[in-house]
């Protein structure tokens, strides 16, 4: 039986990428190119309704427990936190339906996400980074509060490139009233004072070397922090609680397939060579990188998606800097294309067939 959703999103996506593909070689004006580019990507998913079991959650939420503003808004509706509840309650006194709610955070998101990542990159490599993040967004709908806090914590890393501390650390606070998560951000401000440690090449190579001999042994490390909590926690429920957490551990990097290994892996060297071409000396960068293996390797299961979602966009950053870098020396655009057609191909298959979305239906303006 053919699966329509499987033809609509393939199809859909191989136009998106076609178009933009044309598009980064029509347009020079980035301001141009990113409007479009938040357009197409807001347009899509935050004008949109799929079957997922945590976006039916959240409409229920939405309808039965959020009040208006005349109301009298309830900051712990639900047990949520008190900046998702706000902006909520404020949606629902305007239009009192879902898909403006979260059309509105898509849209405030993707502003923050794109000003954050242009920031951080020089404009091609900003540019490959935010056409690959309709591949990425799917897997992150369902995080609906983490989402918005994901989106201020990017925003808030040119912040730490200025030294801006009083600018990080607020735009911090208000992510914390969205997901409490967020506060994993809280040691990222001080990667400048150790800025040394990150600069050796070694410190790259051996966390890759760990990486790769974990996966090729089947080593989950996950295991032995499983073992470590129990003996802390001494509390049989909490114990329960962290292990359900942990198990099932797919994401992490024993259970990785080939394709995500080598992926790393080309991050990794792809990244390491453009060091040398450049000398840069951006912390943040391989700072993220280490972070998303570390959690690979020591958490698994929907505690490591859970994290890995804060260094994921950021990660592929290093994934394209890699492809750019190590084709460097090629004068074809043809084989430079060719890649990030494959990258896309692969975050396709990873992000929106390997994740079931395409077995989700899809409904523009429901």
């Amino acid at each position: 039986m053919i699966n329509y959703y499987y033809m609509f999103y393939f199809t859909f996506a191989f136009l998106y990428f076609v178009l933009f593909g044309i598009l980064n070689s029509l347009i020079r004006d980035n301001r141009k190119f990113y409007l479009l580019l938040y357009i197409a990507i807001v347009g899509f998913w935050g004008l949109s309704y799929t079957y997922a079991a945590d976006v039916e959650g959240y409409m229920e939420y939405f309808y039965r427990e959020v009040k208006t503003i005349s109301q009298g808004i309830d900051l712990s509706a639900h047990g949520f936190e008190a900046g998702f509840n706000l902006l909520a309650a404020i949606c629902k006194s305007i239009v009192p339906e879902y898909i403006f709610f979260q059309f509105t955070l898509f849209a405030i998101e993707m502003a923050l996400v794109i000003i954050g990542i242009t920031s951080l990159l020089t404009t091609q490599q900003a540019r490959c980074v935010l056409v690959l993040l309709f591949f990425l967004y799917p897997s992150m709908l369902a995080a609906t509060r983490q989402g918005m806090s994901i989106a201020l914590i990017i925003y808030a890393l040119q912040f730490i490139k200025n030294k801006s501390w009083k600018c990080y650390f607020g735009l911090i606070a208000i992510a914390y009233t969205f997901h409490h998560s967020s506060l994993i951000a809280i040691p990222l401000y001080f990667v400048i004072f150790f800025k040394k440690y990150l600069e050796p090449n070694t410190v790259l190579i051996s966390i890759l070397l760990l990486a790769d001999l974990c996966w090729f042994l089947g080593i989950s490390l996950s295991n032995y922090l499983d073992s470590s909590l129990a003996v802390l926690l001494n509390n049989g429920s909490e114990i329960e609680k962290y292990s359900i957490y942990m198990n099932d551990a797919e994401t992490s990097v024993s259970n990785y397939g080939l394709g995500k290994i080598l992926e790393i892996n080309l991050a990794y060297i792809g990244y390491l060579y453009y060091r040398k071409l450049s000398n840069d000396s951006n912390v943040i960068l391989p700072l993220f990188l280490i972070l998303y293996t570390i959690i690979g390797l020591m958490l698994g299961g929907i505690l490591a998606h859970r994290f890995l979602y804060y260094f994921i966009i950021v990660y592929y950053a290093c994934v394209v800097i890699g492809i750019n870098s190590l084709l460097s020396k090629s004068s074809s655009k043809t084989i430079l294309g060719a890649s990030y057609a494959f990258l896309a191909l692969y975050m396709f298959w990873l992000y929106i067939i390997r994740g079931d979305m395409m077995t989700l239906e899809y409904i523009f303006l429901p």
